[in-house]
């Protein structure tokens, strides 16, 4: 399994989806699933709809333990069909216990392997220690960008470097945070507070909020 570690925001979603772009059109089978708080309590919320891919549907899924991994394991061999079979878990700490320990036993069954993003600070869910500490297993710390990057990601978006007082503004106000940066930038693009000269773009003011950031 590889376990990608980051503050909301930082990007660790984006990447797990971009490795599952990019393994489907090599033709791994890629399932996805996503950690939710107020679905926690609800045992193997969390995995139903992925296997609810199979022929047979969400209805045929037991609730007995034994029948629900070997129902697990039949629809990953059905979706499969002899290829490998790639399952990403977005906030993998909020999945409820059933799920967790669910996906932990296909994966050292080796019917699967798992992509999955932990929120910082989170720790890994007690069922899932034993994937996470077996030594095929990677873990990835996804950082917040520097200011250089910053920089960087900005003159690509822009097609022109953006001024290079504007851009440490920016990323002192993001803390490197490319959702936050996103904002920022996107909320003074639509207020006119960013401009173009000869060489390169600059802010009129201060960057300014979105709503979206605001709700956030």
């Amino acid at each position: 399994g590889v376990l990608l570690y980051g503050p909301s925001g930082v990007g660790k979603s984006r990447i797990a989806y971009a490795v599952g772009e990019a393994m489907t059109a090599h033709g791994t089978v890629v399932l996805h699933a996503a950690g939710n708080l107020a679905l926690s309590a609800i045992p193997f919320a969390t995995l139903a709809p992925a296997l609810a891919r199979g022929a047979q549907g969400p209805a045929a899924i037991p609730t007995d333990p034994l029948a629900l991994f070997a129902h697990a394991d039949a629809v990953i061999s059905e979706l499969g069909t002899g290829r490998r079979v790639v399952l990403i878990v977005d906030d993998l700490d909020a999945a409820d216990p059933v799920s967790i320990g669910l996906i932990a036993q296909l994966a050292a069954a080796g019917r699967l392997q798992l992509v999955a993003t932990i929120r910082e600070g989170s720790p890994v869910p007690e069922a899932a220690l034993p994937l996470a500490s077996m030594p095929a297993s990677l873990r990835i710390d996804v950082p917040a960008l520097t200011a250089e990057e910053v920089g960087d990601l900005l003159a690509s978006v822009f097609g022109d470097p953006l001024a290079h007082r504007d851009a440490i503004d920016l990323y002192e106000v993001s803390h490197g945070n490319p959702l936050f940066l996103r904002e920022l930038v996107l909320g003074s693009w639509e207020s006119g507070g960013i401009v173009h000269d000869e060489r390169h773009w600059r802010f009129l003011r201060r960057p300014e909020s979105t709503l979206a950031l605001r709700d956030l």
